[in-house]
C-alpha cells in the first residue's frame, strides 16, 4: 500500500527494481542507488514525478518504465554500458506522450542524438515523432 508515499530512497543494497514495483504510487521524488542495474517493466508507471536520475550502472530498462508519467520532464541518464541503446531509449519513452529533456554523458551525446534523429525520420507524419531533447551533461 503506497497511497501516502510521496518520496522514497531505495536502499543501497538493491540491484533490481521489479516489474510495476512503484506503479500508480503518488511518489513525486525517488532516489535510485548506483547499484541498481535492472529496472523492470512499468516499474515507475503513472507516477507524478517530474524528474528522475537513473543509476550509472543501469544496463536494462523494461518497456513502459515511465508509462503514464505525464509530469515527467527530465531524465538524467549517466548510464554507459547499455547493450541496445535504441531499445533502451524506446523503453524510456514508451507510453509517454510528450518530449522529455534527456541528459546524457558528454561522450555518448552523439550516439543518443543519432538514434533520436533516426527515430524522428522513421516517424515523420506521426503524432509524436520527437521523443527527446538531448543534452550533454557532466555527471
Amino acid at each position: 500500500d503506497c497511497e501516502s508515499l510521496e518520496e522514497i530512497t531505495i536502499p543501497k543494497s538493491v540491484s533490481i527494481i521489479g516489474e510495476r514495483a512503484f506503479a500508480n504510487c503518488p511518489i513525486k521524488n525517488i532516489v535510485i542507488p548506483e547499484k541498481v542495474d535492472t529496472i523492470g517493466e512499468a516499474a515507475f508507471s503513472c507516477l507524478p514525478i517530474s524528474k528522475i536520475e537513473l543509476p550509472k550502472n543501469l544496463k536494462f530498462l523494461g518497456g513502459s518504465a515511465f508509462d503514464g508519467c505525464d509530469n515527467l520532464k527530465e531524465i538524467y541518464c549517466p548510464c554507459e554500458l547499455i547493450e541496445n541503446l535504441s531499445e533502451f531509449m524506446s523503453n524510456m519513452h514508451d507510453g509517454v506522450n510528450h518530449v522529455i529533456d534527456l541528459y546524457v554523458p558528454n561522450n555518448l551525446y552523439d550516439a543518443y542524438l543519432e538514434i533520436e534523429m533516426e527515430h524522428q525520420m522513421e516517424h515523420q507524419g506521426l503524432p509524436f515523432p520527437q521523443r527527446f531533447n538531448i543534452h550533454k551533461y557532466d555527471f
